[in-house]
């Protein structure tokens, strides 16, 4: 019934982040010129390394969640972001995940 109606998108295998050596949970804030970056950022659809992009009000226009390995890949990542996007982005705030107190893919559905 709900994957006939859409409601089930998918089925995917939930990896643990430990056991795959994933060290860094990285969050990029980005803020800048939305409609002439969203252009440039077909990569971050595919880069295994995206975990989540998502539009945001306040501040910034953009969040997206990241995992790597090592600082090193991370910091990689995003110098290659910032010479992909160039003039559209204003400023970039990054955030580094120090403990994982809840996540989870559950959501809320009423019957």
């Amino acid at each position: 019934m709900l994957e006939k109606d859409g409601v089930i998108e998918k089925y995917v295998a939930l990896l643990d982040d430990e056991k795959l050596k994933i060290e860094i949970v990285g969050f990029i804030l980005i803020k800048g010129r939305t409609t002439q970056y969203l252009d440039k950022m077909p990569t971050l659809h595919t880069d295994p390394h995206v975990a989540e992009i998502r539009g945001v009000t306040g501040d910034y226009d953009m969040l997206i969640k990241t995992r790597f390995r090592t600082m090193r890949e991370f910091s990689q990542f995003l110098i290659n972001l910032r010479e992909q996007l160039g003039e559209d982005i204003f400023e970039t705030k990054t955030l580094i995940s120090t403990i994982k107190l809840k996540e989870t893919t559950e959501k809320p559905v009423d019957t």
